[in-house]
């Protein structure tokens, strides 16, 4: 049997179905069916953000005849998403009741960080041809929204950082400027950001600029025969100075747009010439995005969804180290922590019965433990969720952060089922990452003094008993006071006895 896969995408704009059909190519998949159909769901009031329900009947009414499209191909699967622009709609919760009513299609909305791991999973696959082991890439992700900048060293993620554009976009649409005040504007509200990124770069020079964005219309309209896809650094700026020696009525007749299609033309031009110039870029690639092809590719791959999910891993593991670096963990009571709160998770597998997934929590628990010790000393647990809570940290989504701080909030305070509660934790997991509580409860403890006192650290399951063992060549009275003052939450999740074997050996041995 084939398998086919149909995917109804809506924006603003327009409203798109494509009918997939996997193949054995694992690079690549066939499309049997392409519709778009335009659509307007813009705001018909700005003042409270309410789409008419009159148009809601419209959309409904197309995605019901593309339905019977799917039919036709006797498509048995279909996923039907929508751009991030619903996320703003006052009353976007009774539009989706509404549309499952009549068309019985449950819509996903990708929330920002669904949206960023979307476009990362699309750079990983053509990583060999956008990156070179040898020099700094910055790739750059440009929408309406906000612009994603990303740094890649010698193939490792480095840097991760979002600047809102919004208001850039708003204020130059409802303004009237010319075209050298507009450009002047955008440039003095990037400027600000731009050399706050340069001073994380540091002296990293940035050979390559590749940017991943939709097949955008807008900037196809204005290259012509030369297509995106062939666009260079010389280019930018050419282009840039043609449309500033032209008025906008100039730019709307000759490539018969809107005015406010021309302003975002000449903005999103703009952008991207002042952050070539800025960090002096050479090389220039550009890699087309669409979600319903990354969504397609991964339903139709496991294999290589698997393979993805790694790849992206490894790049949230990059991206912890800078993350602490910003709030001045301290390493090596990190690294302590990370490696025995792992040897010991490992030496329990068969009590706790807890997965890979699980063992990642501890992981980048134990990273992120004591980052509020950068806001002050006082009340550091507090400041901790806090900065985990209101950070973007590359490859976790929101309810994951949420998962973070509950499991950092068990191994420092009893309040358990009320934080459960206040980190929207669902009841089947509580039990889980109270285990991960309880064993990173004890890694900390391990370390009460921040200097590292056990080397060679083991641990062993043995009959009622957890045995510690480890090597010392110093006072340890701290450490074992704070094992012994934290130990409840150890014996009564997995009711067992704590032995601490420590061979005390002298400098010179």
């Amino acid at each position: 049997m084939v398998a086919l896969l149909g995917i109804i995408e809506i924006s603003n704009t327009d409203i798109e179905l494509v009918i997939y059909e996997k193949t054995e190519n694992k690079d690549m998949f066939n499309v049997l069916e392409y519709i778009s159909e335009e659509i307007n769901l813009s705001p018909e009031d700005e003042s409270n953000n309410s789409i008419s329900m009159g148009e809601i009947d419209k959309l409904c009414k197309i995605i019901l005849k593309m339905k019977n499209i799917l039919k036709d191909y006797d498509v048995t699967n279909t996923i039907v998403t929508a751009k991030n622009f619903f996320n703003k709609i006052k009353n976007l919760n009774i539009i989706l009741d509404y549309i499952f009513i009549k068309t019985n299609f449950k819509i996903s909305i990708p929330t920002p960080f669904e949206r960023k791991r979307l476009i990362l999973k699309k750079f990983i696959q053509f990583e060999k041809s956008m990156l070179t082991s040898a020099s700094n890439t910055l790739l750059l992700s440009l929408e309406k929204e906000s612009i994603d900048f990303y740094l890649f060293s010698k193939n490792k993620l480095l840097l991760d950082e979002s600047l809102e554009t919004s208001d850039i976009f708003q204020i130059v649409e409802n303004e009237k400027l010319s075209n050298d005040e507009m450009f002047d504007f955008i440039e003095d509200q990037l400027k600000t950001y731009l050399l706050s990124l340069k001073t994380q770069i540091g002296r990293k020079k940035i050979l390559n600029l590749s940017i991943i964005g939709d097949e955008d219309k807008y900037l196809t309209t204005i290259l012509e025969s030369k297509g995106i896809k062939n666009l260079q650094t010389d280019d930018l700026k050419n282009i840039l100075n043609n449309l500033k020696k032209k008025s906008f009525k100039d730019i709307t007749k000759k490539y018969n747009i809107t005015n406010q299609e021309a302003i975002h033309i000449f903005t999103k031009f703009s952008i991207l010439e002042i952050i070539r110039d800025f960090f002096d870029i050479k090389i220039l690639k550009y890699l087309s995005y669409d979600s319903k092809n990354i969504i397609a590719y991964e339903n139709f791959y496991k294999d290589e969804k698997k393979v993805l999910r790694e790849k992206m891993w490894k790049m949230t593991l990059d991206l912890l180290d800078d993350f602490g670096n910003k709030y001045n963990f301290n390493k090596n009571h990190v690294a302590f922590v990370l490696e025995s709160s792992e040897t010991i998770f490992d030496s329990l597998s068969d009590l706790h019965q807890l997965g890979t997934e699980y063992k990642k929590y501890l992981i980048l628990a134990s990273y992120l433990q004591d980052v509020g010790k950068y806001i002050g000393f006082s009340n550091h647990n507090r400041h901790s969720n806090y900065i985990i809570e209101n950070s973007f940290i590359f490859g976790l989504t929101e309810k994951q952060l949420r998962k973070i701080i509950f499991l950092v909030s068990i191994s420092k305070t009893n309040s358990i089922l009320e934080n459960s509660d206040k980190f929207e934790i669902p009841e089947n997991e509580i039990i889980p990452f109270v285990k991960l509580g309880a064993i990173l409860k004890l890694a900390r403890s391990l370390d009460e003094s921040k200097k590292q006192k056990f080397k060679n650290f083991k641990a062993t399951l043995k009959n009622n008993s957890l045995v510690l063992e480890a090597e010392s060549t110093e006072n340890f009275l701290l450490e074992k006071f704070s094992i012994n003052k934290n130990l409840d939450l150890f014996k009564n999740v997995f009711n067992l006895d704590i032995e601490l074997k420590i061979k005390r050996r002298y400098h010179g041995e």
